[in-house]
């Protein structure tokens, strides 16, 4: 039997999925085993496999599928634990219900304000499922940030709650010439100055106004190039989108990554333009590698930056986001000065060992206060 049981909707790249993988450098303890609902094979899945999780799949395609819900009690049985741990809203919704009915102890993670942003009939019918499952299925549910505890206060009632912030894995130091060798191989000439976005391709994201800003920005200032890591449910229309712009190889869509810090280190401004987030573990790797950011103003954004942390803009505005590329790219003065203070900045959110001795704390906690 297992002390925890990890369950995630996917294991797509994504900062849930990336939390697991730090998680997992304790992995007899903190993270033994990790369901994957959908079971997609992808960098991440196979990078907890490295660290020795065991890894398996309930290979479901609807959350509001009986014979789904039957697949998932079936893999709950085969994976026996002490603790069940919830990241995402599928897990949340079809494992809470099923791990307390087997007696065991459930705790969530909730990793954004919003978590359900859909408003059709089937989103508003899972919305409603997450709310349930939160008030009478979980123990104890950690939020990634103040304002994810804020926004979702309503909706956890007397719920046990912890505000634990995000952390990231210190990135490796750059190697030699390993940042100009990639910048060549992508097509980044000794004059560009390439932003770089990571995280899923999704409406959350809204690549679409960045798109829109950078076709702008770029026609004013051909030397910039944009780095899309990544995929996602909106993939090809965000190709699309850049093919109608005209962007070329301008704009290079590079998949899902599971090195995501050798692009890091061979960009020069981390970009993000969601329309809504917590504590984006993307946002917090871009600072540790140095990069001044352009981001929205959304979930714990404005909090962590301040005023002098980097340029924060409304959502779903690209003539503001373009305004803010154009500053960076006009000016290497405040480049260098936003580079050192993301490093600063993020010096706290790189305590692993605490995040985890935390975490640990928080399964103990849980497991004690129900006599086990």
């Amino acid at each position: 039997m297992y002390q925890v049981l990890h369950v995630i909707d996917t294991l797509s790249l994504g900062g849930a999925q990336r939390l697991l993988t730090i998680l997992a450098t304790r992995a007899e303890t903190a993270c033994p085993a990790v369901l994957d609902l959908r079971g997609h094979v992808s960098p991440m899945s196979e990078s907890l496999a490295q660290l020795g999780v065991r890894v398996e799949s309930a290979g479901i395609r609807r959350s509001l599928n009986p014979a789904d819900w039957w697949r998932v009690f079936r893999s709950l049985q085969r994976l026996p634990s002490r603790l069940v741990h919830l990241h995402l809203t599928d897990s949340l919704i079809m494992a809470a219900p099923l791990a307390r009915l087997s007696g065991r102890r459930v705790v969530v993670t909730l990793h954004n304000t919003r978590t359900v942003a859909d408003t059709r009939r089937g989103a508003r019918m899972k919305r409603w499922l997450e709310d349930q499952a939160l008030r009478h299925c979980v123990d104890h549910v950690i939020l990634v940030g103040e304002n994810v505890a804020i926004a979702n206060r309503a909706r956890l009632r007397s719920a046990k709650q912890t505000v634990l912030p995000n952390v990231i894995l210190a990135p490796p130091v750059a190697q030699g010439s390993a940042r100009a060798d990639l910048r060549r191989d992508l097509g980044a000439g000794p004059g560009s100055l390439v932003f770089i976005s990571t995280g899923r391709l999704s409406g959350q994201k809204d690549h679409k106004t960045m798109l829109a800003a950078f076709a702008e920005a770029r026609a004013a200032c051909p030397q910039a190039v944009l780095w899309i890591l990544g995929s996602g449910p909106l993939t090809e229309t965000v190709m699309a989108q850049a093919r109608d712009l005209g962007l070329g190889d301008s704009c290079r869509f590079l998949g899902p990554q599971a090195d995501v810090g050798r692009f890091l280190a061979a960009a020069d401004i981390f970009l993000m333009s969601s329309a809504w987030e917590g504590l984006p573990l993307g946002l917090l790797e871009g600072m540790a590698a140095g990069l001044p950011v352009l981001a929205t103003a959304v979930g714990d954004l404005p909090t962590i930056l301040g005023e002098e942390g980097g340029i924060l803009v409304p959502p779903s505005d690209s003539g503001a986001l373009a305004r803010g590329m154009l500053n960076l790219l006009e000016d290497n003065t405040r480049r260098a000065a936003l580079s050192q203070t993301s490093l600063r900045i993020v010096a706290p959110y790189l305590d692993v060992d605490r995040w985890i001795d935390q975490t640990l704390a928080i399964y103990r906690s849980v497991m004690s206060s129900r006599g086990d």
